[in-house]
C-alpha cells in the first residue's frame, strides 16, 4: 500500500479522479463520486411466484458514506494494496445458512505510482470469520479481475460457481501479480463516525504500518500520519430464498368479528440491515417505521387490485371487515438492500352476514279477551321468541302470543335468529284490561331555550298530536322540540287506537311555551367625553331596567340614555335586566363604556420675565399637549413646554398648549405670555482714575471695589472716578438681568512710580511660588493681572515680604501691581 497521495477530482456522469504518486510513503487520499446507490423497491404485487430467490448486491459501505458519511459523495477515501508487501483488506458481512455468493463488485483503479506494474490483478476471496470479524481458515472460493486503467471504475469479479456460506463471512481483496498496486475506494477515513462498525481488517508485511503480516483493525494502522477507520467499497452478489408464511384465524367469521393476522416468516435476512433496506433505515435512525412486512387485507374483495386502504404495515395485527364476503388477505415480505425482494402468502377468509332479527307487533298494547296476537312482520323467520315472565307464547317460533293464558302487565319480547351468525331484537308490549293513554309533563310551562321535555307515561304511548298548530312534537314519543315551537298554549293529546276488544283511549294535557327573554343592546361607541352628546342604546332585544356599576354614571333606568354632564369620569358596566316571563328566567346583557374627563390644557411659568440663560419649565395644571410659541424666536420643547432661554431671542412671546381632539372630546387650548430680556453688556473704558461703562440705554449701574466685591455707596452712575488706588468694576443691570465687568486697576494717585524700584520679585521666571520683597508701607494692596488686564489675585498686606502661589497659572507673562501710600507701580514676571 505504498505511495498513495491522491487528490479529489470532479465526477460528471460517472467517476473521475486526479492524483500523483512519487514516493514510497503510504497515505490516505480523498475522492469525490457522482454515482448514487439507491434502493429499488418493486411495486407490491401478490401475483408473482410463491417462494422466490432474492438476488441482491450489498453496496453497504457505499450507501453508508453516501447517506451518512462526512461530506456524502465528496467524502470518499482511497487506499492502495501492494503485492510486494503481501497486503490484504477484509470486509465482514452477515451471513446465514443457505446463502450463496456469486461474485463481488469493487471500485478502484491501477495505481499510477512509478513502482507499479502496468497491470494489476485483483483477487476477491470469501472467508469465514471468527467472533472478532477476522478471516479464518482457507478461502471458500475466489475470483480475479485484471485492471489496466488508471481511471477508477466499478469492476465485477464473478466466481466460477456460487459459494455457499452458513454464517458471517468476509470478502478479502489482495493483489496477485508481481509489482501490482491496486488503489481501492473506501468510505470516509475519519474515525469515530456513525458509519464505523469495526467490520474491516487489514494486514501487511510493511513494518511501518504496524501489522507485521497479521490481521489488525483499521484504527491500529500506523505510519499514515493520522488514525483511520474506513471500509472498502466492495459489494458481494448474494442470493437466498424467502419463504413467507403466516396464520389467519378464524378463516370463517361473522360480520364484526376481528380476524387475527400473524406473521410466521423465518427468513433471517429480512431482519438484517445489510439485506433489508427498511432495517438499515431503522438501524441508522432514518425512520422508526418497519416496512418489512405488510398485509393486503383485500377490503375490496378483489385479489387483482391493491388500494392503499387495503395495506396494513406490520407483521402481526387484527382486522375487522366492514362487509360480508370472501376475502384474500395476503402477507407480503419486502426485503433486499439495493434490489427489492418481494414474497407473499395468500389466505382466504369468509365473513358471513349477521342475521336481521327485526320484528314488530301491530300494537304495543294488547287488550285482555282479544284473540291471539302474531307479529305483523319478522325479517328472518325460523328463530325463537321469548319474553319476561307472565307472557305465554302459543308458538315460540312464529311469535304467536296466547293472550288468554297471559297475565296483564308490561313485557319485553325478545326474538333470536337461528342462523350461523344469529342476532336478537326486542319490543315492549303491555297486556291490559283496557288501553290507558294517561300521561303528563313535568311542568305546565316551558321556555323555548329549555331542555326538550318528554312525557311521563302512566299508561301507554299511542299517537301524540297538538292543537292549535305551532307546537313541534314527536308523534311517537310525545317529546316536544321547544326550539322549533312557537310561543303559545297548546293541548297535547295521546291517542291509543282501538285494538280487538279494547276501545280507543285518549288523554289531553295543556302545555304553555314562552319565548325566551332577550336583553341585548349596545351603545354607538365604547368611550364618551363628559362634554359629548348623551348616548342612547341600540336595543335589539327588550328594554328592561337599566343600571350602572360602579356608582358615578347617571343612566335612565327605562331608556338606557346616559346623562354625561351628570356623570363622573370612569369605566362602567351598564346592565339591561329583562324580568322573568312564564317559564323563562330573567335575561341580562352587560355593556361596558368609559367616560373620560374634558381635556385641560392649563399651564403657567413661574416668572413673566426671564434672562437669556438656563431654561424655564412650565407648571402644568392639566395635561401636556403640543407646545408652540409665537412669534418666532423662542425655543420651546413641543412635548414638555420647557423653554431654552439661552438659545432664544429677546422678546415677548405667546406660548400655546394644544390638546388634540379625540373621538369624543373636543380639542383644548390654553396660552400664556413670557418675556425674554436681553442680557446687558459690561464693557468699560479707563481714562486716568476715571472708569466709564459703555452700555448707556435702559440699564442701571453699581460700582464695586474688587478687593471685597463690595458696592461703593452712591456710585450708581455710568462714570466712576477713583479717589484711591485699587481695582474697581461695574455691575450693569437690565431688569432682572445683570452683568459684571472685569476689574480695572487704578494706581499712581499721589505716589511716584519710581518707588516701585524698591520692590524685588523672585524667582523670575517662576514655576510654583514668587516672593515679593521690599514692601515698607504699613499697608499695601498686591494685585496680579494677566496681559489682558484680568485680575487674578488681590491681597492686602502689612508685611515687608509676601509669597504668592502661581502653580496653577498657565505659562506666560504676568504683572504684579503694588499700591500703597509710599509705593505705586508695576513689576513684570514670567510663569514657566
Amino acid at each position: 500500500m505504498k505511495n498513495n497521495l491522491l487528490f479529489a477530482g470532479a465526477l460528471l456522469c460517472g467517476l473521475s479522479f486526479t492524483g500523483f504518486a512519487q514516493t514510497n510513503q503510504k497515505t490516505v487520499g480523498t475522492a469525490t463520486l457522482n454515482v448514487n446507490q439507491m434502493h429499488n423497491r418493486s411495486a407490491i404485487d401478490p401475483n408473482q411466484p410463491k417462494t422466490i430467490q432474492c438476488v441482491d448486491t450489498l453496496h453497504y459501505s457505499f450507501l453508508k458514506q453516501q447517506q451518512l458519511g462526512p461530506n456524502g459523495l465528496s467524502g470518499f477515501s482511497t487506499f492502495s494494496l501492494w503485492q510486494s508487501d503481501a497486503e490484504s483488506v477484509s470486509q465482514m458481512f452477515f451471513g446465514y445458512a443457505g446463502m450463496q455468493i456469486r461474485g463481488v463488485e469493487i471500485l478502484g483503479f491501477r495505481s499510477t505510482n512509478v513502482n507499479a506494474a502496468p497491470t494489476v490483478v485483483v483477487r476477491a476471496s470469501i472467508y469465514n470469520v471468527d467472533g472478532t470479524n477476522t478471516p479464518t481458515g482457507t478461502a471458500l472460493g475466489s475470483g480475479s479481475v485484471t485492471i489496466t486503467s488508471t481511471t477508477q471504475a466499478f469492476y465485477s469479479i464473478n466466481f466460477s460457481s456460487p459459494i455457499s456460506v452458513t454464517g458471517n463471512y468476509a470478502v478479502v481483496l489482495d493483489v496477485t501479480n508481481a509489482g501490482g498496486i491496486y488503489t481501492s475506494f473506501y468510505n470516509s477515513a475519519a474515525p469515530g463516525q456513525i458509519i464505523d462498525e469495526n467490520l474491516t481488517r487489514f494486514k501487511s508485511n510493511d513494518a511501518t504500518l504496524g501489522s507485521n503480516g497479521n490481521w489488525i483493525a483499521m484504527t491500529s494502522i500506523t505510519g499514515l500520519g493520522q488514525t483511520v477507520d474506513f471500509e472498502p467499497i466492495v459489494a458481494p452478489f448474494v442470493s437466498y430464498q424467502i419463504n413467507t408464511t403466516a396464520t389467519v384465524t378464524p378463516t370463517t367469521a361473522c360480520l364484526g368479528t376481528p380476524v387475527t393476522l400473524t406473521n410466521t416468516t423465518t427468513t433471517p435476512q429480512l431482519g438484517n440491515r445489510m439485506y433489508n433496506y427498511s432495517k438499515y433505515r431503522q438501524y441508522f435512525g432514518f425512520t422508526t417505521n418497519d416496512s418489512t412486512y405488510v398485509w393486503d387485507v383485500d377490503n375490496d374483495a378483489n385479489p387483482a387490485t391493491t388500494p392503499a386502504a387495503d395495506l396494513i404495515w406490520t407483521g402481526n395485527t387484527t382486522h375487522t371487515y366492514a362487509a360480508a364476503g370472501t376475502f384474500s388477505p395476503d402477507i407480503i415480505s419486502l426485503g433486499g438492500f439495493i434490489n427489492s425482494c418481494l414474497d407473499f402468502q395468500s389466505h382466504s377468509v369468509t365473513i358471513n352476514p349477521v342475521d336481521n332479527a327485526a320484528f314488530s307487533y301491530a300494537s304495543s298494547t294488547i287488550c285482555e279477551g282479544s284473540a291471539n296476537v302474531t307479529p305483523a312482520s319478522v325479517a328472518t323467520a325460523g328463530g325463537t321468541f321469548s319474553s319476561t315472565s307472565g307472557l305465554v307464547f302459543a308458538n315460540a317460533t312464529t311469535g304467536e302470543i296466547d293472550v288468554a293464558g297471559s297475565t296483564s302487565g308490561a313485557y319485553t319480547v325478545t326474538y333470536t335468529t337461528a342462523g350461523a351468525c344469529p342476532s336478537t331484537s326486542t319490543q315492549n308490549l303491555t297486556i291490559t284490561s283496557a288501553p290507558d293513554a294517561t300521561f303528563s309533563y313535568a311542568q305546565t310551562g316551558y321556555c323555548t331555550t329549555g331542555t326538550n321535555p318528554s312525557p311521563v307515561l302512566t299508561g301507554s304511548a299511542g299517537t301524540f298530536t297538538s292543537s292549535p298548530a305551532g307546537l313541534s312534537i314527536n308523534a311517537t314519543t310525545g317529546a316536544i322540540n321547544l326550539a322549533g315551537s312557537t310561543a303559545g298554549t297548546y293541548d297535547v293529546t295521546n291517542t291509543i287506537a282501538a285494538s280487538g276488544a279494547c276501545p280507543a283511549a285518549t288523554e289531553t294535557v295543556q302545555v304553555t311555551v314562552t319565548t325566551a327573554s332577550n336583553a341585548a343592546f349596545t351603545y354607538p361607541a365604547s368611550t364618551y367625553c363628559l362634554s359629548a352628546a348623551n348616548p342612547s342604546p341600540a336595543i335589539t332585544g327588550t328594554a328592561g331596567t337599566f343600571t350602572a356599576a360602579p356608582a358615578g354614571l347617571t343612566v335612565n333606568g327605562t331608556t338606557g340614555i346616559v346623562d354625561l354632564t351628570a356623570s363622573t369620569a370612569g369605566t362602567y358596566t351598564v346592565t339591561n335586566t329583562v324580568a322573568a316571563s312564564g317559564a323563562c328566567p330573567a335575561a341580562t346583557t352587560n355593556v361596558q363604556i368609559t367616560v373620560t374627563a374634558n381635556p385641560n390644557a392649563s399651564f403657567s411659568y413661574a416668572e413673566t420675565n426671564y434672562c437669556p440663560t438656563g431654561t424655564a419649565t412650565p407648571v402644568i395644571a392639566g395635561t401636556a399637549g403640543a407646545f408652540t410659541a409665537s412669534p418666532a424666536g423662542l425655543t420651546v420643547n413641543g412635548s414638555t413646554g420647557v423653554v431654552n432661554l439661552a438659545t432664544s431671542t429677546a422678546g415677548t412671546y405667546t406660548i400655546t398648549n394644544t390638546i388634540a381632539a379625540t373621538a369624543t372630546c373636543a380639542a383644548a387650548i390654553e396660552t400664556t405670555t413670557v418675556t425674554v430680556d436681553a442680557a446687558p453688556t459690561a464693557a468699560v473704558t479707563v481714562s486716568g482714575a476715571t472708569i466709564t461703562a459703555t452700555e448707556a440705554t435702559g440699564v442701571t449701574y453699581q460700582w464695586i471695589n474688587c478687593a471685597g466685591n463690595t458696592p461703593i455707596a452712591g456710585e450708581t452712575n455710568q462714570t466712576f472716578t477713583a479717589t484711591a488706588n485699587g481695582n474697581y468694576a461695574v455691575i450693569v443691570s437690565n431688569g432682572d438681568c445683570s452683568t459684571t465687568s472685569a476689574c480695572q486697576a487704578i494706581s499712581g494717585l499721589g505716589i511716584e512710580d519710581n518707588s516701585i524700584e524698591l520692590i524685588s520679585v523672585y524667582p523670575n521666571p517662576a514655576e510654583n511660588t514668587i516672593t515679593i520683597s521690599g514692601l515698607t508701607a504699613a499697608k499695601a494692596v498686591i494685585s496680579v493681572v494677566d496681559v489682558n488686564g484680568r485680575l487674578l489675585i488681590s491681597e492686602t498686606t502689612s508685611a515687608t515680604t509676601l509669597e504668592v502661589s502661581v502653580r496653577d497659572f498657565e505659562a506666560g507673562v504676568y504683572f504684579i501691581q503694588v499700591a500703597s501710600d509710599s509705593i505705586n507701580g508695576t513689576k513684570r514676571f514670567i510663569k514657566k
